[in-house]
């Protein structure tokens, strides 16, 4: 019986042979040998069966798992939602790209970055307005009135803010103190180099990460302390990021006792073995080590020397797969 690929099998029949190995004569089929019984069938159930499990709370719905929903016939399914985020730099230094810079100025990155980061996370953050429309975040002046105005209306209407800037000790560092008077500090400084004074809070029902304003500290501290949280307010089945090792080229030597997190260049060898070399430029305002980068060493709190050849764990910076 002749039968076109993805056909019901006739009854009676148990095997398929493919029209180029088979010979037509007069209205017959001659099959060669060497076929195998049941070739080029696919039963019922192959694929998944009647009560097995395809998709399980938890588990993020990436581009090969919505095949297989859609593949189960399923129009539509239940998903946890995601966070709403703002994203609000601040600081007197910091101009948009384009925009006039004066001698004690700088372009602003971080709101880029952190925005970047949250659309690789699945978080649309919210659109700026003003002077920053169309912009994935909002910046204002180290103002104490506007942050404090800014951080109400931000807490009113999202999830999750995340601020860049101001947050030390220095006298315009004004959201310690406005976080302790309109919320609740949970923590403030970690044991961590770069992004040490990262704090976390909560105003009303909104989470408030307030990030370092050097640039590899934004990343640092969101690689290892937003992300798992936006995670988790997603009910994901994977919260920390995988644990993945890698061979130092050079030894690595660290004089203070917080965990260190160093810019790297990783690069599999021609065993498959992966070896990773840290960047010369590890200053927390240089961004010239992320973009060579694509990777962070993290190098223990207690650890002080780590020798050449040795395992250590690296941590995926954003874009790297």
């Amino acid at each position: 019986v002749r039968i076109t690929t993805g056909a019901p099998m006739p009854a009676g029949a148990d095997t398929v042979v493919i029209r180029e190995h088979v010979v037509e004569e007069a209205g017959s089929i001659i099959v060669r040998a060497g076929e195998r019984r049941g070739a080029h069938v696919r039963p019922a159930g192959e694929d998944f069966r009647a009560g097995e499990c395809v998709m399980r709370r938890g588990q993020r719905i990436r581009a090969t798992r919505i095949g297989a929903l859609a593949a189960m016939g399923l129009a539509q399914v239940a998903v946890f939602a995601r966070p709403r985020v703002d994203i609000l730099t601040t600081g007197d230094e910091l101009v948009l790209p384009g925009a006039p810079c004066g001698p004690a100025q700088i372009p602003n990155s971080n709101g880029f970055s952190i925005a970047a980061m949250l659309d690789a996370d699945g978080c649309a953050p919210a659109v700026g307005s003003g002077a920053g429309a169309n912009l994935p975040f909002r910046h204002l002046p180290d103002d104490r009135a506007l942050i404090r105005s800014a951080l109400l209306a931000a807490a009113a209407e999202f999830d999750v803010i995340i601020t860049s800037g101001g947050v030390s000790a220095g006298e315009a560092d004004h959201l310690p103190g406005l976080i302790a008077e309109l919320g609740r500090i949970h923590f403030w400084k970690v044991r961590m180099r770069p992004g040490m004074p990262i704090l976390f809070g909560e105003i009303g029902k909104a989470m408030v990460f307030c990030l370092p304003g050097n640039p590899v500290s934004t990343i640092a501290t969101f690689l290892c302390l937003v992300r798992p949280a936006l995670a988790t307010l997603q009910a994901a089945e994977e919260i920390d990021p995988p644990q993945r090792h890698a061979r130092l080229t050079t030894a690595i030597d660290k004089r203070h006792d917080r965990t260190e997190f160093l810019r790297a260049a990783c690069t599999a060898g021609e065993d498959g073995t992966l070896w990773v070399t840290p960047m010369q430029a590890q200053g927390s305002a240089m961004l010239r080590g992320v973009i060579d980068a694509n990777v962070l060493i993290v190098v223990a709190e207690d650890c002080r020397r780590i020798e050449a050849g040795e395992p250590v764990q690296i941590l995926l910076l954003p874009g790297v797969s």
